[in-house]
């Protein structure tokens, strides 16, 4: 049934605690607060606006919690594709300008890895705290060797370098 391509296929998705942080807390700290509001009413100018921005909060933050836990990165040694529940989008090795890894410092996230097709757009931006970061790096960096991507590395302190 599979390909050869599909044989060598890895995929990376993020952990399974940051999606259901996304998808449980809100709600709650949601809920929480409609609670502690309905208390002190007088204390709000409006509560129907205030209501409906925390709704909308909690809504937002789910649905970045259902795409965080559908994302799946697939790459095989032809292309790459990205897969969530809103869309799915794919690219040849060969048709990867440059691949960006930016590292941060301070809290969040560290590092940034930035795929970008012939056109400098941005086609994929993925967080370290993906399962094997480092392995997609690494794994994207041997595929694109023969294509002469150009592979670039960030400092924390603002400073480029070829990797």
């Amino acid at each position: 049934m599979g390909t050869e391509s599909d044989v060598d296929a890895r995929s990376f998705r993020y952990g399974p605690a940051m999606p259901w942080i996304y998808i449980l807390v809100p709600p709650l700290v949601g809920v929480g607060y409609l609670i502690a509001s309905a208390q002190s009413q007088d204390l709000l100018p409006d509560w129907s606006i205030s209501k409906s921005i925390a709704s909308c909060a909690i809504v937002l933050l789910m649905i970045a919690g259902i795409w965080y836990k559908s994302l799946v990165v697939i790459v095989t040694q032809e292309a790459i594709e990205v897969r969530s529940c809103f869309r799915r989008r794919m690219m040849r090795v060969r048709d990867i300008q440059r691949i960006d890894v930016i590292c941060t410092s301070g809290r969040g996230a560290t590092r940034t890895l930035n795929v970008f097709d012939t056109d400098a757009k941005r086609f994929l931006s993925v967080y370290d705290s993906l399962q094997d970061f480092d392995g997609l790096v690494g794994l994207l960096k041997f595929n694109c060797h023969e294509y002469g991507v150009l592979v670039r590395q960030r400092d924390s302190f603002g400073t480029w370098s070829t990797v």
